[in-house]
């Protein structure tokens, strides 16, 4: 992009008002991951919860890569298709994407360390889904997904010294 010299107040206006507008779709394309993703790890704690407060003997712990890996399939099949309608990638949206890409990874790390030493893997998701959720909540500057963040990040610690890291 080329800088250009702009003397009209009503032209810095109109670009303003472009950029918060692109900025407002970014989020609402976005919005789909969030929901997704949000009560995907949200209903596999409540499952892995209760199955330990069953005292299910199966390892249920299984249910994280399990879970996990379909929606990473299901998320790299939503986002291929949505990647082909657009004719451009923000700053923004491209942070946004590289940041989950990595979190995303962490998740496999910490769900594959955590099935081979047959540890809980609430603590450690529920850390890495807050620190994504509050940078991504203070990034967009949208105040009810960092307060989401936060929330997770006292559950983790609440998870820890509920359970420990077993």
């Amino acid at each position: 992009m080329t800088e250009q010299n702009i003397s009209d107040p009503q032209q810095s206006l109109q670009i303003i008002t472009e950029a918060i507008q692109g900025s407002k779709e970014n989020i609402k394309e976005n919005a789909w991951y969030f929901i997704f993703w949000g009560i995907l790890v949200s209903v596999t704690c409540l499952i892995h919860y209760t199955l330990l407060k069953m005292h299910y003997d199966a390892k249920p712990h299984i249910l994280w890569p399990a879970l996990m890996i379909g929606g990473g399939i299901i998320s790299s099949v939503h986002g291929y298709r949505e990647e082909k309608k657009k004719p451009y990638q923000s700053h923004l949206s491209l942070f946004m994407k590289n940041l989950w890409i990595v979190l995303g990874l962490a998740y496999i790390i910490v769900i594959v360390m955590c099935f081979k030493y047959q540890n809980n893997p609430v603590m450690p998701i529920l850390l890495l889904s807050g620190i994504g959720t509050l940078v991504t909540g203070l990034t967009i500057k949208f105040k009810a997904m960092s307060i989401g963040g936060v929330a997770l990040l006292v559950c983790s610690v609440l998870a820890l010294w509920t359970y420990g890291v077993e």
